[in-house]
């Protein structure tokens, strides 16, 4: 009997696109799952490349985060009686020290004068970190204990109690006095003859 060969041909061409078509059934999932996995990887090297969409965290040299129940204040300072001073908290030679995370404010309680984690800082404090306005750079983050002490000079103390810094105002001895002043200045007043004059300042007032 004689074969229809273009009958043959069409069967032999529905025949072909049944397996094909059964073999990407077969195969769709597999295919679906490596676009997924593709996708997922360019998503990632995008982000690698240019991580501008995430959210950026604050600079360290401005910012110091707060550790909770750490950062604990000093007894209070003396609020600044005489009227010859700036507004602020005094605090006198030889009364006050500082260990590692604590610190003493401004009567208005705007700044810090600070041993943070080693480091010797003037702060505005803020919940979500304290933002930096002045450090002593020789310190780094070896500080461990601050003193303002009974010959005016006020220093920092590494473990092996070696000076890391001071303000060099030990000529005043107890006739200094440290004012924490409310326009965020940090200074050392010697009391002489002619009033109060500045032997040390951080130089703050207004940021």
């Amino acid at each position: 009997m004689p074969y229809n060969v273009r009958a043959l041909d069409r069967e032999g061409e529905l025949s072909s696109k049944k397996e094909s078509a059964l073999i990407q059934s077969k195969n769709l999932p597999h295919i679906r799952s490596l676009v997924t996995a593709c996708t997922g990887l360019l998503v990632t090297a995008a982000l690698l490349l240019n991580p501008a969409g995430a959210s950026a965290s604050p600079a360290a040299t401005h910012v110091a985060a707060r550790p909770a129940a750490v950062t604990q204040p000093m007894s209070p300072a003396d609020e600044c009686s005489t009227a010859e001073l700036p507004p602020g908290a005094c605090l006198f030679p030889g009364k006050i020290s500082w260990t590692n995370f604590s610190y003493v404010q401004s009567a208005n309680a705007e700044i810090r004068l600070t041993l943070y984690a080693g480091q010797w800082l003037v702060v505005k404090p803020r919940s979500t970190g304290d933002i930096v306005i002045w450090n002593a750079p020789q310190v780094g983050s070896n500080g461990r204990r601050a003193s303002f002490q009974s010959d005016g000079n006020l220093a920092v103390y590494n473990s092996a109690n070696q000076a890391l810094w001071a303000s060099n105002t030990s000529a005043g001895g107890e006739a200094n006095v440290l004012d924490i002043q409310n326009d965020h200045n940090v200074v050392i007043y010697q009391y002489t003859a002619l009033g109060y004059r500045v032997r040390f300042a951080t130089n703050t007032n207004g940021r």
